[in-house]
């Protein structure tokens, strides 16, 4: 028989506390590793919860909205106010409008701005400015058509040079008063009766240059002379010397001196000297 090295031996009761303390340690070693690895993560064990952060840039103070329906009832309530022509004969057409814009919450002022010296026809764009207390103003647009129906006299049948114009030699229809000349004829009495200047062809527009308009001043007729100069204006008697409609240059005597000078028809009863 070897000899050996004499193990100890090793009852139940040794055996089951050995056991349990093993396992204790075990538990506990996971317990640290577990807190370890949420300390350093900068975290607690509690329950979890989600945090978003907000960037300051993206936080807008109060403000106010400036749609594009409002953009439209401001336009319309200007042109309305302000277009100068019988409302019942006016049609406006919203063509089109800038998008709606936001506007500090702080008070504010606007205005329509019309192009200068426009006549309120056709095509017609147009700006809205807000002012805002304390900043910068902020500017919308729309553009806008407005037609204009009117009565116009056109030409029924083909018309020759010098020919005296007759009742059924014309017609009046209604047209858009942006599509016509500015010196459109819209009475009857100022074409029947008159003669043309020029061939005029069907279903066009009759106009002061085209027919032949009575005189506004006849050879002989008394009429007053001025000539102004800045504040300075003065007058004189004359006698026209020659027949002639308004705008016209005809020769007229100045009857205090006896000169015979040019001046321009204003009136039946006024001639202008231009310097």
């Amino acid at each position: 028989m070897k000899n050996g090295r004499k193990h100890p031996q090793i009852t139940g009761a040794t055996c089951n506390t050995q056991l349990v303390q093993k396992w204790c340690g075990m538990v506990l070693l996971g317990i640290l590793v577990v807190l370890f690895s949420l300390e350093k993560d900068g975290e607690t064990a509690g329950p979890a919860t989600v945090t978003q952060s907000v960037r300051s840039d993206m936080v807008d103070s109060a403000s106010i909205e400036i749609t594009r329906n409002m953009i439209e009832d401001i336009v319309m309530d200007f042109l309305n106010a302000k277009v100068p022509w019988d409302k019942h004969r006016v049609k406006i057409k919203l063509v089109q409008i800038s998008n709606g814009l936001m506007l500090p919450d702080m008070p504010y002022s606007y205005k329509v701005v019309p192009p200068n010296d426009t006549r309120y026809l056709g095509t017609v764009p147009l700006n809205v400015v807000f002012d805002i207390q304390g900043q910068p103003p902020k500017k919308a647009w729309a553009t806008v058509k407005i037609e204009v129906e009117t009565d116009v006299i056109v030409v029924n049948k083909p018309l020759n040079r010098n020919q005296t114009i007759g009742k059924d030699d014309v017609n009046v229809v209604s047209m858009d008063m942006a599509d016509l000349p500015s010196n459109y004829i819209s009475r009857l009495e100022d074409v029947v009766g008159k003669k043309t200047l020029r061939i005029m062809n069907p279903k066009e527009v009759f106009r002061t240059d085209i027919v032949e308009l009575p005189p506004m001043v006849k050879r002989n007729d008394r009429v007053s002379i001025v000539a102004e100069s800045g504040n300075l204006r003065i007058t004189a008697v004359g006698e026209v010397k020659e027949s002639g409609g308004i705008g016209d240059r005809v020769k007229v005597v100045n009857l205090s001196s006896n000169k015979e000078i040019f001046a321009r028809i204003l009136d039946s009863k006024t001639v202008q000297v231009e310097f």
